[in-house]
């Protein structure tokens, strides 16, 4: 039991099974996005190694650019989920 859980299970059923919800999605968006940033790091680290520094940067810009697109992506439809989102509204 996390601390979430519990803090949240003495709001209600609702905010309870809202936040089940969308941390199983975050938990999805996080295996992504680690995934496409470990990968990141071993094929800039090889352009280094090989001392293509340009070809680095470019490659750097180039997978900004992807995390931001999922990033934003994912945003999209997983505000609705937020459990405080209905709160903050």
């Amino acid at each position: 039991m996390t601390a979430h859980s519990f803090i949240l299970g003495h709001l209600g059923t609702d905010v309870t099974a809202a936040y089940s919800v969308t941390s199983v999605a975050q938990q999805l968006i996080q295996c992504l996005t680690q995934g496409i940033s470990g990968g990141a790091g071993i094929i800039i680290g090889q352009l280094l190694g090989e001392n293509l520094l340009d070809e680095a940067k470019n490659m750097e810009d180039n997978i900004g650019k992807l995390l931001l697109c999922v990033d934003l992506s994912m945003l999209d439809w997983s505000a609705p989920l937020d459990p405080w989102y209905t709160f903050s509204m």
